[in-house]
C-alpha cells in the first residue's frame, strides 16, 4: 500500500490552512496498491507528541467504512467519521501548544466491510476490536508548529 498528499511531503510541514487554529481543512491524501482482499479502509490521523494521559495518542481524525473503491480524501462522502479526542466527529487539525509536533496519517486495509460502532469509534477501540482484520497499512507523516 502507498499513501501520499498533494498538500505536504512525507516528513514535511503541514500548512496553516490545515490547522485547527486556521481554516481547519483536512489535507488531501490519496492511496493506491491496496491488497486484493480489501473490503474497507480506516484512516486515522494522530499526534504522538501531544500532552496526553499515559499510553494514549491524541487522535485528530478517524474515518472508517471507507469503500475500497475510494482512493482519496476528496471522496469520503459515504464513509463514517469517528470520534476524535476533541470530542468531535470529523477532522480537527494540528494546534500544538508548544514547539513542533508530528502528525501521522495512517491508512488501514481491512478484510471486513463494516466497522459497526455507530460513529462512536475511537482509535483505541479500533485497534482492540479490529487488529486481526488488518491486511496492510501505510503511513505519511507531517509536521506542524505555529
Amino acid at each position: 500500500m502507498k499513501i501520499h498528499s498533494n498538500d505536504f511531503k512525507n516528513a514535511g510541514f503541514i500548512k496553516a490552512k490545515h490547522a485547527s487554529w486556521d481554516k481547519n481543512v483536512a489535507p488531501h491524501l490519496a492511496w493506491s496498491d491496496l491488497p486484493a482482499q480489501t473490503k474497507s479502509l480506516v484512516l486515522i490521523c494522530d499526534d504522538p507528541d501531544a500532552i496526553k494521559p499515559a499510553h494514549k495518542i491524541w487522535v485528530h481524525w478517524l474515518v472508517y467504512d471507507i469503500a475500497p473503491t475510494v482512493h482519496e480524501t476528496s471522496d469520503l462522502k459515504d464513509a463514517k467519521q469517528g470520534l476524535n479526542d476533541f470530542g468531535n466527529h470529523g477532522y480537527d487539525g494540528p494546534n500544538p501548544p508548544d514547539g513542533e509536533h508530528r502528525y501521522y496519517f495512517e491508512l488501514f486495509a481491512l478484510d471486513t466491510a463494516h466497522v459497526d460502532l455507530q460513529q462512536r469509534i475511537t482509535r483505541d477501540e479500533f485497534c482492540k476490536r479490529f487488529s486481526k482484520n488488518i491486511l496492510d497499512s501505510c503511513i505519511i507523516t507531517g509536521r506542524h508548529k505555529k
